[in-house]
């Protein structure tokens, strides 16, 4: 993998992108700075109007509140309450930190910096005296991002590949573009209500997020420009049992350490991608050596076979919406398995220049080259052995 930086920070890195955290406790109100906070900004709404029918968030200093809202751009946003029990919940991401750019993720040093402070922000800015020291993941996203070598675009069939067979999730391709114009391929990504995977064009998020795409600058080690497109590859944890489940049963936030995340992100993205993956190549081969099979023995003589086999392969991943055939070297690899008339095996084989193939042919396209690409760079955060592990508890060493 190619490192990249932005303003010398890496960006390709596994770590913690959006974070919301529940427990937030606030502990006491320093009223003279929160009433001139009020008065300054408007991003605060409070309400601590006193009812008999109410109920109130007391803080360890006997302050008495209904709720409270604060959006700040350095801190996030930030909500305490009563409803009937007592509330707080915190949510802010990387962009929060930096200026709105949300190009470089968290680790668990900075993660953990950024709550320190964002606690002295809420002190010296609005008065508030919060604790995060019981506090649990609520929601969490993890990411990673890395440099093309191609367009984003060119990447379909083998994030088609990648997203096909996600355990328990449903898929969706999103895209770019006007009805009457080409459109481009935006994001994969596959999800229910608990967890969603996601692999998105990070460039072109940027450029709609922030209308100055120009002026954010990538760069390699060597400080040379990047302009190739960036994906990113993203898990979203959406409730707190989620978390705590990938998480190895972190209870409190402030137990969670550097190697927990970069573990939850390494058996998600075994679980969800490369395990899959492995399953999806041993099916996909079984479904290849089949039907050559059954195409060359009803071919007679002649070699016409090979034209009604790949038109076959195409029209049935257009009918499904599924890959049948990633690559050209893939059928090649299954036709060694099998002799001609004459005993050769190598004359069955299909060349690139074959008639039935056009230039611009799906086969031709190098899809399998990118997607290990893809692979490569996500195997980057991932051991051997926890891979071989988990492949053997989800059943795929039988196969």
């Amino acid at each position: 993998m190619k490192n990249i930086y932005h303003e010398g920070k890496l960006i390709n890195k596994a770590g913690v992108d959006r974070v919301v955290l529940s427990h937030v406790e606030l502990k006491k109100i320093n009223w003279p700075v929160f009433k001139k906070a009020i008065t300054a900004l408007s991003d605060i709404i409070y309400d601590a109007f006193r009812s008999a029918n109410r109920t109130y968030y007391v803080t360890e200093g006997g302050d008495r509140l209904h709720y409270m809202t604060i959006t700040d751009p350095e801190v996030g946003h930030l909500n305490f309450g009563a409803n009937p029990k007592k509330y707080g919940i915190i949510e802010f991401s990387p962009a929060n930190k930096n200026n709105g750019i949300n190009i470089v993720n968290f680790d668990g040093k900075e993660l953990m910096e950024y709550l320190a402070l964002i606690k002295v922000i809420l002190s010296d800015r609005y008065g508030l005296e919060v604790s995060f020291t019981n506090c649990t993941l609520k929601e969490v996203e993890l990411n990673v991002t890395f440099a093309l070598n191609h367009p984003y675009d060119d990447y379909y069939r083998a994030l088609s590949v990648l997203f096909s067979d996600m355990p328990y999730l449903k898929k969706q391709c999103e895209y770019t573009g006007k009805e009457n114009k080409e459109k481009q391929l935006q994001s994969c990504s596959a999800f229910n209500k608990q967890l969603s995977v996601t692999a998105y064009n990070k460039s072109v998020e940027m450029a709609i997020a922030l209308k100055r795409k120009e002026e954010i600058h990538i760069t390699d080690e060597n400080g040379v420009l990047i302009e190739s497109d960036l994906m990113r590859v993203e898990f979203k944890l959406k409730t707190a049992e989620v978390c705590k489940k990938w998480f190895d049963g972190l209870n409190t936030f402030g137990d969670l350490k550097e190697e927990m995340i970069d573990k939850a992100f390494e058996k998600l993205v075994n679980y969800y991608l490369l395990f899959p993956l492995v399953k999806w190549e041993t099916e996909n081969a079984r479904y290849l050596k089949r039907t050559v099979k059954d195409f060359i023995k009803n071919s007679g003589r002649g070699y016409g076979w090979k034209t009604k086999l790949l038109t076959d392969l195409r029209n049935e991943e257009l009918k499904e919406r599924e890959v049948k055939l990633l690559a050209l070297d893939d059928l090649n690899k299954i036709i060694l398995h099998f002799k001609d008339k004459s005993g050769h095996r190598k004359r069955l084989q299909v060349s690139e220049d074959f008639s039935g193939l056009a230039r611009a042919d799906i086969f031709l396209q190098r899809d399998r080259e990118k997607l290990n690409e893809i692979v490569n760079n996500l195997k980057c955060f991932v051991s051997e052995e926890s891979l071989t592990n988990s492949m053997r508890s989800n059943g795929s060493d039988k196969n």
